[in-house]
């Protein structure tokens, strides 16, 4: 099993269409459902709250296999979390997301 740092990723990881949005809504919806679930785990172990949209960020991206998600495949998933109360937009822009799914809120984030 691959890991970033000590983190084990998930196989799904390794699939290249993972990091491509799947077209057919059934599949699409599990591959959002996957994303969102690598996304909170990651950030509730790693101790990461903010992800910026337009920056890099280590799930993004598998140079083992020569994957990363586009702006838009970012942009879906943590609207996603948004949508589901766990995450929030922090700018206008929607560039970048707090992610609230550790139990607490912040309840103020200077940048």
């Amino acid at each position: 099993m691959q890991k970033l740092g000590d983190f084990k990723l998930p196989h799904f990881f390794n699939y290249p269409p993972y990091f491509t949005l799947q077209s057919i809504r059934d599949t699409r919806e599990k591959q959002v459902q996957l994303w969102k679930e690598l996304i909170i785990d990651y950030c509730r172990t790693q101790k990461v709250f903010v992800i910026g949209l337009e920056e890099e960020f280590p799930l993004f991206a598998n140079p083992v296999i020569e994957r990363s998600l586009s702006h838009e495949a970012r942009e879906v998933f943590l609207s996603a979390l948004v949508q589901e109360g766990r995450a929030e937009w922090v700018d206008k822009g929607h560039k970048k997301c707090l992610i609230l799914g550790f139990g607490f809120k912040i309840g103020l984030i200077v940048f």
